[in-house]
């Protein structure tokens, strides 16, 4: 026998009834028959069980849309009229229901939900505006009812942040901040997150204007442990003191040096590990960031607390500066270190931090020792130091050395 529409609407209203009576946090009104347009009654949500008025949460508008056909169950999508959209927009949001019946069996239902508040319906009004009804995209309401509640509590949550005003407001600039809002359970917030699409915000002033909704496959997920003290080193470098954190008990994540400007990553299911270095510092601590380099790159060389990682291999090792590869930088900071050296200047220099135009004297200098041009005399400044050289026959030399004076 088939069903009519009043046996489909109510079977639909009674399993969600059924599903809803598990929580002793909802008090669901869901009248039969009900012609009030747009919607189908309300759920109050309370802090607490008991139904007691004192603890009221909140009220959610809802929409119950019962049927016996079968796409829901294959797609997940239902159309909405534009007209009831409109509606649920002026009432700031709806919870809509889309309940299956199974036409052999009335008491077989599935249940699906589309919490809908100010950004979704705008959202799905775009450029839609003139059509009569809109095909939308349903969740499947979560087996236990405990965790549904959760997805009340966060619409209630949301629409103190959505007004009408909100999503009018037009911000001068590109926004570059962004927070993510949501409730979760107590000690495990976590859960909500992983299972239900969760809204991201811009703030302007203190006005919070949504910008996205995020779906749970849109996100990754990683474990963190606490930051541990850790030693690294490699063959010929010096030891390093740094932090340890790994992540997803797979990858090692250590920052250290003297302004924790060294990163480096071991991933123990690849077998790989990457390091950067921002070079700062004085002469020597940017030879000693690039020896560790060095060695990582060449002689794959690695001690974490004493353990041999050598067998592990070195990937996209890089320096930040101004030179086009690390062998270049160290190359050029081991010349630097002799020449600064052997004329008795101090190797206390942050090269990074010196002017651009004693960089480029620095440079000249170097150059001037590796490839000695035309016999003169030169003066370099640079870091508050002075420093004469007389270049002849290809020798170069600091005018003032001990030996030149004799």
């Amino acid at each position: 026998m088939a069903l009519n529409k009043k046996q489909i609407e109510e079977a639909g209203i009674a399993s969600l009834k059924q599903y809803l009576l598990d929580s002793p946090y909802i008090d669901s009104d869901l009248p039969s028959n009900d012609k009030t347009p747009s919607f189908d009654g309300s759920l109050t949500i309370y802090t607490t069980p008991g139904l007691k008025k004192k603890n009221m949460k909140g009220i959610a508008a809802i929409q119950i849309k019962s049927t016996t056909n079968k796409s829901i169950l294959k797609n997940r999508k239902f159309p909405v009229e534009v007209a009831d959209l409109n509606n649920y927009f002026h009432q700031s949001g709806v919870i809509f229901f889309v309940i299956y019946v199974n036409p052999n069996n009335i008491r077989q239902t599935k249940i699906y939900y589309k919490d809908m508040l100010l950004f979704d319906i705008k959202e799905a009004l775009k450029g839609k505006e003139a059509q009569q009804s809109i095909k939308l995209e349903f969740e499947k309401i979560d087996e236990n009812v405990s965790d549904f509640r959760l997805v009340l509590e966060n619409f209630l949550y949301h629409q103190d942040f959505q007004s009408k005003f909100s999503l009018q407001h037009v911000q001068e600039k590109e926004p570059t901040n962004f927070v993510m809002k949501w409730i979760g359970e107590k000690g495990n917030q976590m859960k909500y997150m992983q299972k239900h699409s969760m809204f991201l915000y811009t703030v302007d002033g203190n006005l919070p204007i949504p910008v996205k909704r995020i779906k749970p496959e849109e996100l990754q997920f990683f474990t963190k442990t606490e930051e541990e003290s850790v030693v690294l080193n490699t063959k010929n470098s010096i030891k390093f003191s740094g932090k340890k954190t790994i992540i997803n008990n797979s990858i090692i994540e250590i920052l250290f040096g003297q302004y924790n400007e060294n990163y480096l990553e071991v991933n123990t299911d690849n077998r790989t590990v990457q390091f950067r270095t921002n070079l700062k510092g004085d002469i020597d601590n940017i030879l000693n960031c690039l020896i560790f380099m060095d060695d990582l790159n060449k002689n794959g060389s690695l001690y974490i607390d004493g353990h041999d990682l050598s067998s592990i291999e070195a990937t996209n090792s890089e320096a930040s500066g101004s030179f086009g590869s690390y062998e270049e930088a160290l190359n050029f900071f081991k010349d630097l270190k002799t020449i600064l050296s052997d004329n008795h200047i101090p190797l206390n220099i942050n090269f990074f931090e010196l002017p651009d135009k004693d960089i480029q004297q620095l440079n000249d200098l170097v150059n001037n020792y590796i490839f000695p041009g035309e016999d003169r005399l030169m003066k370099y400044e640079f870091a508050g130091y002075i420093l004469p050289i007389l270049t002849v026959n290809k020798n170069v030399m600091n005018i003032f050395d001990d030996n030149i004076v004799n």
